[in-house]
């Protein structure tokens, strides 16, 4: 194993980005979302997460890709499902990486390896270590790593010997202001690489993506044998009746943790 110097070390330098810590930024999210329920107790939202598309994605055992796209009209009800995604798998007690934009005015410049690196460095604190077969491949490239293509083989090797775990991610959280390098890929094709690498290391989990937007057009340029990957929203609407009072019903969800359905 590392020492824990080298390992704190690492931790560090992942860590530094223009991002908020893991962390704070979902409970800033939840504590956005609790509000946005209380004030709109008269809205419901479209529970596309028990169609039968969102069901596939989760209940297969191999990795697997969910691109859901909304508009930005119902921004709230897809931050709401996103943010309660994450909480809903934490409860199950199931390892989970996210980047979430904890409020709609967040406008920190992010690139697709920035959440690379913030998503590696989640990675790592669960682990609490890097094997030594590991650390001699990798431990050196952590601090040489530039392109999206490199991040992704680090993410990779940060996730061996953990179980299956889902990654969740907010789209809306990528600037709009940075220019993308010539040959950059884009998150859905970085998550397709991550699959690919985690397919020829031994000990390597199974791994659920779900990435999230609700303006982006990243989706739009998805090639179309893998358009089906992408689950559309129309939207919320109206509760019929009179205003429910107390707490809103709980997000129900089919989830695969550990070959369960939660």
């Amino acid at each position: 194993m590392l020492s824990d110097l080298q390992f704190s070390q690492i931790l560090t330098y992942v860590s530094n980005l223009n991002l908020e810590d893991p962390e704070k930024s979902l409970q800033l999210a939840l504590f956005h979302r609790n509000r946005s329920r209380a004030r709109n107790r008269d809205t419901r939202t479209e529970e596309f997460w028990l169609g039968p598309k969102f069901k596939n994605w989760s209940t297969t055992r191999e990795s697997s890709l969910i691109m859901i796209q909304g508009t930005f009209a119902a921004r709230a009800q897809i931050k709401d499902f996103l943010v309660s995604m994450i909480e809903f798998v934490r409860d199950a007690e199931a390892p989970i990486l996210w980047a979430v934009k904890p409020t709609q005015e967040a406008k920190a410049k992010v690139s697709v390896v920035d959440i690379l690196k913030y998503l590696t460095s989640q990675a790592l604190r669960l682990r609490k270590s890097i094997p030594e077969s590991t650390a001699r491949n990798v431990c050196a490239r952590f601090q040489t790593a530039v392109s999206e293509a490199e991040w992704v083989e680090l993410l990779a090797a940060s996730l061996v010997d953990l179980p299956q775990l889902y990654i969740v991610v907010d789209v809306e959280l990528l600037s709009t202001k940075m220019q993308p390098l010539a040959g950059s890929m884009t998150l859905p094709a970085v998550f397709w690489s991550l699959f690919q690498h985690l397919q020829k290391m031994p000990d390597s989990p199974p791994v659920k993506v779900v990435l999230v937007s609700y303006g982006s057009i990243m989706f739009h340029e998805v090639e179309d044998e893998k358009r089906h990957l992408i689950l559309l929203i129309r939207g919320s609407t109206k509760r019929p009746g009179p205003r429910t009072q107390g707490k809103t019903r709980p997000l129900r969800m089919a989830v695969s943790v550990a070959g369960r359905i939660i």
